[in-house]
């Protein structure tokens, strides 16, 4: 994660996805992207985690399926 942050500091993009929940907690919320749908029917929706109510912990959320759309 270091080494990431190190490379993209000055520009450039990274994007990544996990479940892994340490990876998730090393992001902050202004960088962090919720993507999510009602079915598999639906198409997917992606809000900035900073604009979406979370109970507590965001992976403990995520686990209760606790997260706010």
């Amino acid at each position: 994660m270091l080494a990431l942050r190190k490379a993209f500091q000055s520009a450039g993009q990274f994007i990544a996805t996990s479940h892994n929940a340490e990876a998730i907690r090393r992001f902050s919320d202004e960088n962090t992207f919720v993507l999510y749908r009602n079915s598999h029917l639906e198409p997917t929706i992606m809000r900035p985690l900073k604009d979406m109510q979370v109970n507590g912990d965001l992976v403990g959320a995520m686990i209760r399926d606790d997260l706010q759309p």
